[in-house]
């Protein structure tokens, strides 16, 4: 199992191209699923988006106008996670690997993880009989801790809340 820390979902500014590399429009879609869908109709229907019959057997595709960042790492990880930025939210291990924060504020706790410069010397691997613990790199808390930095910075910009699930 994984957590994913990501921004809240928002309308994403998409633009549609045909499989022929023409640009045929920008579109705000209300979620992903209507632009995947959008897409999806062109497609299953062989209408070619630019017009073009030729390409009316490839499907079109869209692409985000900006990437939004997100942090995958598995549930034992993420409440290590949550605890180094002092999250505590939640009574059991299930609880905690899901939630969510004000950006500003997800924002302040991970830059206060960056500055304390937290020492993560990892985990090393285990064994116990047929079960493998893989352990974690040394400065692994770290590095998806400033990876967070861009997950939260988003949101500030965009006025989204962090999330993680």
């Amino acid at each position: 199992m994984s957590v994913t820390f990501y921004p809240t979902i928002q309308d994403s500014l998409t633009q549609i191209s045909c499989a022929c590399g023409d640009v045929v429009g920008v579109t705000l879609f209300a979620s992903r699923t209507e632009a995947y869908n959008a897409v999806h109709v062109a497609f299953t229907a062989a209408v070619p988006v630019c017009g073009d019959e030729d390409c009316a057997q490839y499907s079109a595709s869209f692409v985000d106008f900006e990437k939004t960042p997100e942090v995958n790492v598995s549930n034992t990880n993420a409440v290590e996670i949550l605890d180094v930025l002092g999250i505590m939210v939640g009574d059991s291990f299930s609880d905690r690997c899901a939630g969510s924060m004000n950006a500003e504020l997800f924002l302040g706790r991970v830059l206060m993880a960056s500055a304390v410069q937290l020492v993560d010397a990892g985990v090393p691997v285990t064994r116990d009989g047929n079960m493998f613990n893989m352990g974690r790199e040394e400065g692994y808390l770290n590095a998806r801790v400033e990876e967070l930095r861009a997950v939260a910075e988003h949101s500030v910009k965009n006025q989204l809340e962090v999330c993680w699930a």
